[in-house]
């Protein structure tokens, strides 16, 4: 009788239930990690996720949707950092303000700029106020938006420069084309329209 219960407990599949605490006693979650001392941690508390110098090759499949990641380096449109597997676009998501889909880039890189103060540039068409764009930089006020806005573009330089020129708008058009060329063209109505 006693062989047949202990071959039943090892040999017969069951369930077990439990959470997995680590630096705890008493895990508050399936998986609970807790710092040495959370007031003063030492520099191994945390936790390390794996780090890739570039995706797979072959993409993550539905099972290992919201799988995270370290990409260490710098690809294209992809600046290191954080990512997650999001099965449902079959992409790479970064976990910060969607990096990989910067929208401007430090100047002469294909990183995102870290500050406001950094030169920036961006190879497509810019529209401010409008989403139909046909032109590099194409600011629009709308009627009942804004109200208080009533400029398209403001330039103030007030540079102190006393030996130099200085510019508030320059531009250069130096195209070939055998049509009329405009620096800047002006269309003034009264219409509002």
């Amino acid at each position: 009788m006693k062989w047949t219960v202990l071959f039943i407990v090892f040999f017969s599949p069951f369930l077990v239930l439990s959470q997995v605490g680590v630096g705890t006693t008493s895990p508050g979650a399936q998986l609970d990690i807790v710092a040495s001392n959370p007031s003063n941690p030492e520099n191994i508390d945390g936790l390390l996720i794996p780090r890739v110098n570039s995706f797979p090759t072959v993409n993550p499949g539905p099972v290992q949707h919201g799988m995270l990641i370290y990409l260490s380096n710098d690809l294209p449109n992809f600046p290191a950092g954080f990512y997650y597997w999001y099965n449902p676009d079959a992409e790479w998501k970064s976990i910060v303000s969607d990096a990989k889909s910067a929208n401007f880039y430090k100047e002469n890189t294909l990183e995102s700029p870290g500050n406001i103060d950094e030169p920036i540039f961006r190879k497509g068409n810019i529209g401010i106020g409008t989403e139909q764009i046909v032109s590099k930089l194409q600011i629009a006020i709308n009627p009942g938006k804004d109200l208080d806005i009533k400029k398209g573009i403001e330039v103030v330089n007030s540079n102190s420069e006393v030996t130099r020129n200085t510019y508030g708008i320059e531009v250069k058009n130096s195209s070939k084309t055998n049509a009329i060329k405009y620096g800047i063209k002006n269309h003034v109505t009264g219409d509002g329209g």
